[in-house]
């Protein structure tokens, strides 16, 4: 029974540790049931590297699972976004010249030559 307690004891010992250094909680129970068995016969600072290498590459996994397609997602809006701009910069160039063009006819027009240039 003794055993038992301890096993819960250092059950609960990992799950805090692991939620400690940012293991996601829908992870840590599965996680817990398939480390635990590691660390019988261990040294505390065996059990420590144990558990901050599984943080570690829950870290490094979630880094790239979670936020690498938000990442690129933002470099695509940015993208876009700048492109949009320079289509506004573009859009507001062709008035100009139209604007221009249209002052131009009206002269000649109006000096009654028809030759525009």
């Amino acid at each position: 029974m003794a055993s038992e307690h301890d096993n819960w004891g250092a059950a609960a010992k990992l799950r805090l540790a692991l939620e400690a250094r940012g293991v996601a909680p829908e992870l840590i129970a599965r996680l817990t049931e398939v480390l635990l068995p590691r660390f019988e016969g261990r040294g505390r600072e065996e059990a420590q590297d144990l558990i901050e290498a599984v943080a570690a590459s829950y870290r490094i996994y979630a880094g790239e699972a979670v936020k690498g397609p938000a990442a690129e997602r933002q470099e695509f809006e940015n993208l876009f976004s700048d492109i949009a701009n320079e289509i506004r910069k573009l859009d507001e160039g062709v008035r100009l010249l139209a604007g221009y063009a249209i002052q131009i006819r009206q002269r000649v027009e109006a000096s009654g030559n028809k030759v525009l240039h």
